[in-house]
């Protein structure tokens, strides 16, 4: 029984982590193939093909730190959930900020929001699990470089 509610439960954090992707490459698509084409970007914006493939891997590994988490009834704590929710809530919005209203300079101020929620986060997933700190680790890593591109893209323009 034990090992079916894990499953179960690996199979949520992974959906809900894939159904945030999905719902925010909506809000994306919009400006990608436009708005986004024409703006100045700095010499080392990488291809957008990147972007959804380290997204990809990015949101896995999440899912499975919050499924660690989840593993770990003593971590069903209201800051737990919090930290976590409001972190991914905050990466949804940026693609709405940031591409579905055109502005880089709301983008900007959502991801670094976003920062501050990843490293809360972090620092509340620590005491119930190193594995589910050691895998957002990258998470947090993207966003600072895609914090530096962001705040290039609105110097630019």
């Amino acid at each position: 029984m034990y090992r079916y509610k894990n499953t179960i439960l690996l199979i949520f954090s992974l959906l809900f982590c894939y159904g945030l992707e999905w719902g925010a490459s909506i809000f994306t698509r919009s400006s990608v193939g436009s708005w986004y084409m024409e703006l100045e970007k700095p010499f080392w914006n990488p291809p957008n093909l990147a972007f959804p493939l380290v997204w990809t891997v990015l949101y896995t590994m999440i899912g499975i730190s919050f499924w660690l988490i989840l593993c770990n009834e003593k971590a069903y704590t209201p800051r737990v959930f919090f930290a976590f929710f409001g972190q991914m809530l905050l990466n949804f919005t940026w693609s709405i900020s940031f591409f579905y209203l055109q502005s880089p300079l709301l983008g900007l101020i959502n991801i670094l929001l976003l920062l501050c929620g990843i490293s809360w986060n972090i620092y509340v997933f620590l005491p119930y699990s190193n594995l589910a700190v050691k895998l957002l680790i990258p998470y947090l890593l993207w966003v600072m470089y895609a914090t530096t591109l962001n705040f290039s893209i609105w110097l630019m323009n």
